[in-house]
């Protein structure tokens, strides 16, 4: 475990615990000289020849010229300036504790975010969303608060422990070691009895939070179906199985809280009876009230540490298992993201021989050899499932072909931004909840964005007649992943988001199919008269996009064929023959 903990902690950091270390210590020393104080002060107040004629003691009342009542007077202050001190260097300590753990916590969610960040778009696609988001927006925080901040108050409680023991071994060290004894042994065997219970319910928190962000997100990422299948009590249920997480933490709760409850009954209980068997047997107690003073200001003040260990050594078993899953994810190796090899060719892009599968076996993709060339618009066609957007990922570089080469060209590669000129249009682009021009200039910060141009493909995309509707304009919200907007003024803001890149390549895959014939080829006609050296690839269903295309090509049974070129010009009856040969829908 603490190989772990060290995992997360940088340079500044352990110098903090260092610091914090020697603050833990000085606060045992004036922990132990406030429980020591009370001998001296008790004495004097029931005897006050309790000195008698120790040297110390008269030479501090010569000097000082004060009788022995001052010098009671004088040390009960002292007592309370002692325990001033130590309360308010407790709270210091637990303030550090606490501001030092919340650093952690925000640098292990940083730390996390970024990580996940570097893995490829194949972790993404492997791994529940609401799971990640789970992982650094809860497990990762709630690591500092429930494990973090019990390590570093345990060590002091320790410390203090320490320091006080030392002192009442001194004192009286059967009393001390009978004591010690029996509150360990009662501590073990309850800690014996929930370890496992409380290892096994942290595994279960982790699961049932898993299920509890996920139905979250599943119901609010499809809230319109929701509401229109009248489903909400099947949501409803999954998170209310799902919330047994909160009573599994009321449950670490109760098994940390009650062996105080045991041990301060027979602690207190030992003391009463032992006082009540002196009086009995007529001991004289004057001589043993000062000794029996601070044995209970010993206890007032051990018990609440000793719980407290106890109390955050069962939170940290309970957080094991997250700490596991944290320092898990955080030690997986960053997946590398597949580079192209740029090269001088006349084409902008070449697939030479791809192949490619996804689990190894079955190829999706197989000997797929296509040429794209610059300056032409080109249409890949196929039934659904076919593999046009797996060869569109590919050439993206999200994946890594099994064997074959992507060249594309050197003039594709932006030497000041170290960034390829390629801008992308997805079938479901992905919206922030914010501003038009804020999705438009995706990624970027609010005092870079270009407004010019932004104002600029907004009358390119045909958003004109939108912005003017709108009462805050381009700066008007969009809502929660557009849905504000219909869905052919999502495709455009999304062309237009591709298109702010200034890229050389546009990929749309059925980027334009909320769009109605007429406004297509409105922005077809715009783009093409504006960027005239753009090389367009359009996956796509609709003739209309096809009659666009210089080339079409057909993607079946995974390869590839080109069924028209630019030398060649699509009549209404060659568009026939598609229609009928590629199974179409001459509708769309």
């Amino acid at each position: 475990m603490y190989s772990k903990v060290l995992f997360f902690l940088d340079h500044a950091d352990k110098r903090k615990i260092v610091y914090l270390f020697i603050l833990f210590v000085f606060v045992g020393i004036i922990e132990v000289a406030g429980v020591l104080s009370i001998m001296p002060f008790v004495g004097m107040m029931t005897d006050p020849d309790y000195f008698g004629s120790n040297s110390l003691s008269v030479n501090i009342k010569n000097y000082l010229s004060i009788s022995n009542k001052e010098f009671t007077l004088l040390l009960g202050l002292l007592f309370v300036v002692l325990f001033l001190t130590c309360s308010f260097l407790n709270g210091l300590t637990v303030w550090l504790n606490t501001r030092l753990s919340a650093i952690m916590g925000q640098k292990i969610s940083s730390k996390l975010f970024n990580h996940y960040l570097s893995q490829s778009y194949e972790f993404f696609v492997k791994n529940d969303k609401a799971s990640l988001s789970k992982n650094i927006i809860e497990v990762s925080v709630s690591l500092s608060e429930s494990l973090f901040i019990p390590a570093l108050q345990i060590l002091a409680r320790l410390i203090i422990l320490l320091f006080i023991s030392i002192l009442l071994i001194n004192i009286n060290p059967i009393a001390f070691a009978s004591s010690l004894l029996m509150i360990s042994i009662i501590y073990l065997f309850i800690f014996r009895i929930i370890k496992n219970r409380l290892d096994q319910y942290g595994k279960e928190r982790l699961r049932y939070n898993d299920m509890l962000f996920k139905s979250a997100s599943d119901c609010l990422n499809s809230i319109k179906d929701v509401k229109f299948y009248n489903i909400e009590s099947f949501f409803s249920n999954i998170f209310s199985k799902s919330q047994k997480t909160f009573r599994l933490s009321s449950k670490k709760y109760m098994m940390s809280i009650i062996p105080r409850y045991i041990v301060e009954i027979v602690a207190f209980g030992s003391i009463f009876i032992t006082l009540l068997y002196l009086q009995y047997n007529d001991f004289n107690l004057a001589q043993y009230t000062p000794e029996i003073a601070l044995f209970v200001l010993a206890a007032y003040r051990l018990l609440p540490s000793i719980q407290q260990i106890f109390a955050f050594t069962a939170s940290i078993k309970f957080n094991l298992p997250a700490l596991d899953l944290i320092h898990d994810d955080m030690n997986t190796q960053p997946s590398l993201v597949h580079k192209h090899k740029l090269v001088d060719i006349d084409e902008e892009v070449i697939f030479n021989n791809i192949n490619f599968s996804y689990d190894k076996n079955k190829n999706i993709l197989s000997n797929i050899n296509m040429n794209i060339h610059s300056k032409t618009y080109n249409a890949i066609i196929g039934e659904s499932g076919s593999g046009k957007t797996t060869l569109i990922d590919l050439l993206l570089g999200l994946y890594q072909p099994i064997s074959g080469k992507i060249l594309l060209s050197n003039s594709l590669y932006d030497k000041n931004t170290n960034k390829l000129l390629i801008g992308y249009v997805s079938q479901n682009s992905p919206f922030i909840d914010d501003s038009i021009l804020n999705n438009i200039a995706f990624g970027i910060e609010s005092k870079k964005i270009n407004i010019d141009k932004a104002n600029k493909l907004i009358n390119i995309c045909g958003l004109s007649d939108l912005i003017k509707t709108l009462p805050d304009g381009i700066d008007s919200a969009i809502g929660d992943n557009g849905s504000r907007l219909s869905g052919g003024q999502l495709q455009r803001i999304a062309i237009a988001r591709a298109l702010y890149r200034n890229p050389k390549v546009l990929i749309l895959d059925e980027a334009t199919n909320a769009l109605d014939i007429d406004t297509e080829k409105i922005l077809f006609k715009s783009i093409k008269s504006i960027y005239l050296d753009m090389t367009v690839i359009c996956i796509t269903h609709r003739l209309s996009t096809m009659r666009e295309c210089n080339n079409i090509f057909h993607l079946a049974n995974g390869s590839i064929n080109k069924i028209c070129d630019e030398h060649n010009i699509i009549s209404d009856n060659e568009l026939s023959i598609i229609i009928d040969k590629y199974k179409l829908d001459e509708k769309k």
